[in-house]
Protein backbone atom coordinates (compact mmCIF):
# COMPACT_ATOMS: atom_id res chain seq x y z
CA UNK A 1 0.00 0.00 0.00
CA UNK A 2 3.42 2.22 0.28
CA UNK A 3 2.96 3.77 -3.55
CA UNK A 4 -0.90 3.98 -3.04
CA UNK A 5 -1.04 6.15 0.21
CA UNK A 6 1.95 8.43 -0.81
CA UNK A 7 -0.60 9.24 -3.68
CA UNK A 8 -3.45 9.65 -1.52
CA UNK A 9 -1.26 12.05 0.75
CA UNK A 10 0.25 14.31 -2.24
CA UNK A 11 -3.06 14.41 -3.34
CA UNK A 12 -5.00 15.13 0.06
CA UNK A 13 -2.16 17.85 0.08
CA UNK A 14 -2.44 19.35 -2.84
CA UNK A 15 -6.38 20.13 -2.05
CA UNK A 16 -5.89 21.37 0.83
CA UNK A 17 -7.60 18.78 3.59
CA UNK A 18 -7.82 19.32 6.79
CA UNK A 19 -9.00 15.84 8.07
CA UNK A 20 -7.35 12.73 7.11
CA UNK A 21 -9.23 9.57 8.29
CA UNK A 22 -7.09 6.22 7.87
CA UNK A 23 -8.24 4.27 10.40
CA UNK A 24 -8.62 0.27 10.38
CA UNK A 25 -6.42 0.36 6.57
CA UNK A 26 -3.88 -2.09 7.14
CA UNK A 27 -1.03 0.42 7.34
CA UNK A 28 2.32 -1.07 8.62
CA UNK A 29 4.29 1.84 7.60
CA UNK A 30 3.19 5.55 7.45
CA UNK A 31 5.60 7.20 5.05
CA UNK A 32 7.58 10.61 5.86
CA UNK A 33 5.53 12.21 3.14
CA UNK A 34 2.72 12.73 6.09
CA UNK A 35 4.86 15.42 7.59
CA UNK A 36 4.09 17.57 4.56
CA UNK A 37 0.50 18.34 5.71
CA UNK A 38 1.22 20.98 8.16
CA UNK A 39 -2.10 22.05 7.28
CA UNK A 40 -3.89 19.10 8.33
CA UNK A 41 -5.63 19.46 11.46
CA UNK A 42 -7.08 16.13 12.58
CA UNK A 43 -5.33 12.65 11.72
CA UNK A 44 -6.68 9.38 12.56
CA UNK A 45 -4.54 6.48 11.71
CA UNK A 46 -5.90 4.01 15.04
CA UNK A 47 -6.73 0.29 13.99
CA UNK A 48 -3.68 -0.22 11.57
CA UNK A 49 -0.42 -2.47 12.09
CA UNK A 50 2.16 0.56 13.29
CA UNK A 51 5.13 -0.56 15.04
CA UNK A 52 5.78 3.03 15.06
CA UNK A 53 5.95 6.69 13.61
CA UNK A 54 7.70 9.18 11.35
CA UNK A 55 9.88 11.60 12.53
CA UNK A 56 8.12 14.01 10.07
CA UNK A 57 5.26 13.52 12.09
CA UNK A 58 6.44 16.41 14.42
CA UNK A 59 6.23 18.98 10.86
CA UNK A 60 2.18 18.61 11.11
CA UNK A 61 2.46 22.24 12.57
CA UNK A 62 -1.68 22.88 12.56
CA UNK A 63 -2.49 19.67 14.12
CA UNK A 64 -4.81 19.57 17.04
CA UNK A 65 -6.07 16.03 16.82
CA UNK A 66 -3.96 12.80 16.60
CA UNK A 67 -5.79 9.44 17.21
CA UNK A 68 -2.85 6.34 16.89
CA UNK A 69 -4.71 4.08 18.91
CA UNK A 70 -4.93 0.45 18.33
CA UNK A 71 -1.62 -0.28 16.50
CA UNK A 72 1.49 -1.86 17.89
CA UNK A 73 3.26 1.15 18.30
CA UNK A 74 6.58 0.59 20.62
CA UNK A 75 7.94 3.84 20.84
CA UNK A 76 6.66 8.15 19.77
CA UNK A 77 9.09 10.29 18.25
CA UNK A 78 10.66 12.52 20.06
CA UNK A 79 9.79 15.39 17.29
CA UNK A 80 6.30 14.76 18.77
CA UNK A 81 6.40 17.14 21.21
CA UNK A 82 6.71 19.56 18.02
CA UNK A 83 3.19 19.86 17.93
CA UNK A 84 2.66 22.92 19.91
CA UNK A 85 -1.49 23.24 18.50
CA UNK A 86 -2.20 19.41 19.60
CA UNK A 87 -5.46 19.64 21.74
CA UNK A 88 -6.14 15.36 21.47
CA UNK A 89 -3.61 12.70 21.55
CA UNK A 90 -5.20 9.45 22.10
CA UNK A 91 -2.04 6.27 21.80
CA UNK A 92 -4.19 3.81 23.58
CA UNK A 93 -3.61 0.12 22.96
CA UNK A 94 -0.18 0.23 21.77
CA UNK A 95 3.09 -1.23 23.27
CA UNK A 96 4.65 2.06 25.02
CA UNK A 97 6.84 1.26 27.90
CA UNK A 98 7.78 4.85 28.35
CA UNK A 99 7.14 8.71 26.94
CA UNK A 100 9.33 10.70 25.00
CA UNK A 101 11.26 13.23 26.59
CA UNK A 102 9.80 16.71 26.20
CA UNK A 103 6.38 15.72 26.16
CA UNK A 104 5.68 17.98 28.99
CA UNK A 105 5.86 20.74 26.54
CA UNK A 106 2.92 19.74 24.61
CA UNK A 107 0.70 22.62 26.06
CA UNK A 108 -1.80 22.61 24.27
CA UNK A 109 -3.18 19.13 25.53
CA UNK A 110 -6.66 18.87 27.44
CA UNK A 111 -7.13 14.94 25.82
CA UNK A 112 -4.76 12.32 26.22
CA UNK A 113 -5.25 9.04 26.18
CA UNK A 114 -2.44 6.52 27.44
CA UNK A 115 -4.53 3.73 28.50
CA UNK A 116 -4.04 -0.01 27.52
CA UNK A 117 -0.18 0.21 26.91
CA UNK A 118 3.26 -1.11 28.87
CA UNK A 119 4.27 1.71 30.74
CA UNK A 120 6.04 1.61 33.84
CA UNK A 121 6.33 5.03 35.27
CA UNK A 122 4.93 8.54 34.58
CA UNK A 123 7.27 11.40 34.98
CA UNK A 124 7.04 14.31 36.65
CA UNK A 125 6.71 16.26 33.29
CA UNK A 126 2.92 15.16 33.51
CA UNK A 127 2.68 18.30 35.67
CA UNK A 128 3.44 21.00 32.85
CA UNK A 129 0.38 19.68 30.89
CA UNK A 130 -1.89 22.07 33.21
CA UNK A 131 -4.27 22.61 30.23
CA UNK A 132 -5.36 19.09 30.49
CA UNK A 133 -8.93 18.24 31.25
CA UNK A 134 -9.03 14.62 30.92
CA UNK A 135 -6.25 11.85 31.22
CA UNK A 136 -6.63 8.42 30.85
CA UNK A 137 -3.90 5.94 32.28
CA UNK A 138 -5.85 2.85 32.70
CA UNK A 139 -4.37 -0.55 32.05
CA UNK A 140 -0.77 -0.17 31.93
CA UNK A 141 1.96 -1.58 34.00
CA UNK A 142 1.95 1.51 37.33
CA UNK A 143 3.04 0.86 40.49
CA UNK A 144 2.72 5.15 41.44
CA UNK A 145 1.79 8.53 40.20
CA UNK A 146 4.04 11.38 40.16
CA UNK A 147 3.60 13.96 42.83
CA UNK A 148 3.57 16.41 40.22
CA UNK A 149 0.47 15.55 38.90
CA UNK A 150 -1.35 17.31 41.48
CA UNK A 151 -0.39 20.60 39.14
CA UNK A 152 -2.52 19.36 36.80
CA UNK A 153 -5.60 22.06 37.92
CA UNK A 154 -7.44 21.53 35.22
CA UNK A 155 -8.12 17.98 35.19
CA UNK A 156 -11.83 17.33 35.38
CA UNK A 157 -11.79 13.25 34.61
CA UNK A 158 -8.77 10.79 35.82
CA UNK A 159 -8.59 6.60 35.10
CA UNK A 160 -5.95 4.70 36.34
CA UNK A 161 -8.02 1.59 36.77
CA UNK A 162 -5.94 -2.01 36.76
CA UNK A 163 -2.37 -0.65 37.29
CA UNK A 164 -0.21 -2.09 40.39
CA UNK A 165 -0.53 1.60 42.59
CA UNK A 166 -0.49 1.20 46.22
CA UNK A 167 -1.16 4.23 47.45
CA UNK A 168 -1.88 7.95 45.42
CA UNK A 169 -0.17 10.57 46.07
CA UNK A 170 -1.36 13.41 48.47
CA UNK A 171 -0.66 16.42 45.75
CA UNK A 172 -3.51 14.57 43.92
CA UNK A 173 -6.03 16.80 46.73
CA UNK A 174 -4.91 19.82 44.74
CA UNK A 175 -7.06 18.75 42.00
CA UNK A 176 -10.20 21.14 42.48
CA UNK A 177 -11.84 20.56 38.94
CA UNK A 178 -11.57 16.76 39.38
CA UNK A 179 -15.31 14.88 39.22
CA UNK A 180 -14.52 11.78 37.65
CA UNK A 181 -12.00 9.01 39.30
CA UNK A 182 -11.53 5.36 38.69
CA UNK A 183 -9.14 3.53 40.59
CA UNK A 184 -10.46 0.17 40.07
CA UNK A 185 -8.02 -2.81 40.46
CA UNK A 186 -5.55 -1.42 42.19
CA UNK A 187 -3.76 -3.05 45.47
CA UNK A 188 -4.23 0.77 47.18
CA UNK A 189 -3.84 0.37 50.83
CA UNK A 190 -3.61 3.93 51.57
CA UNK A 191 -5.99 6.57 50.66
CA UNK A 192 -6.07 10.53 51.51
CA UNK A 193 -8.62 11.08 53.93
CA UNK A 194 -9.69 14.43 54.24
CA UNK A 195 -9.56 15.16 50.29
CA UNK A 196 -12.88 15.23 48.65
CA UNK A 197 -12.97 13.51 45.99
CA UNK A 198 -11.54 10.59 47.70
CA UNK A 199 -14.48 10.65 49.75
CA UNK A 200 -16.66 10.63 46.43
CA UNK A 201 -14.64 7.53 45.80
CA UNK A 202 -15.06 5.60 48.59
CA UNK A 203 -18.94 6.10 48.12
CA UNK A 204 -18.77 5.19 45.46
CA UNK A 205 -20.31 2.30 43.10
CA UNK A 206 -16.71 1.77 41.80
CA UNK A 207 -14.83 1.02 45.13
CA UNK A 208 -17.94 -1.33 46.20
CA UNK A 209 -16.78 -3.40 43.00
CA UNK A 210 -12.84 -2.76 43.77
CA UNK A 211 -13.18 -4.05 47.24
CA UNK A 212 -15.14 -7.29 46.49
CA UNK A 213 -12.73 -7.68 43.07
CA UNK A 214 -10.15 -7.38 45.95
CA UNK A 215 -11.80 -9.49 48.08
CA UNK A 216 -12.55 -12.54 45.75
CA UNK A 217 -8.64 -12.66 44.97
CA UNK A 218 -8.26 -13.01 48.47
Amino acid sequence: MGNKLVKQLDKAKKKGERVIDLHGKGISDLPDEVGQLDEVLLLNVSANSLKDLPDMLGNMSSLTSLNVSLNKITELPSTITRLRNLARLNVACNMLPTLPRGFGGMNALVFLDLSCNKLTEISNQIGLLNTLHELYLSDNLLEELPEDIGRLENLEILYVTNNQLTSVPSTIGNLSQLHDLSLMQNDLVVYIEGVEVFKEYLQSDAYVEDARAHLDDS
